[in-house]
């Protein structure tokens, strides 16, 4: 989901800018490699990730901490597809 979401944003971004991603623009080595993998599928198709989201019926979640984050996404107005979530305790 974080691969859809990063890769939405960094279409538009790329469309506003003709900028791709900069995987050397962040110190966390996990989301570099997100940034490459975008900045590479861009490179091949400039909307593969919008057409990835408008396929996608939706995700579930069930870790309090990602619920958390799409809850804040969402409040933030950037939470890219439908959300289920799922309560793993109950």
């Amino acid at each position: 989901m974080l691969l859809i979401h990063e890769g939405v944003k960094a279409e538009e971004e790329s469309e506003k800018t003709r900028k791709l991603p900069d995987p050397a623009s962040t110190d966390n080595v996990e989301f570099q490699i997100v940034l490459s993998i975008i900045k590479e599928g861009l490179k091949i198709d400039p909307k593969k990730y919008n057409k990835m989201k408008e396929r996608l019926v939706g995700v579930s979640k069930e870790t309090t901490t990602s619920v958390q984050r799409l809850y804040q996404m969402q409040a933030n107005g950037i939470r890219a597809m439908k959300c289920s979530f799922v309560d793993s305790e109950g």
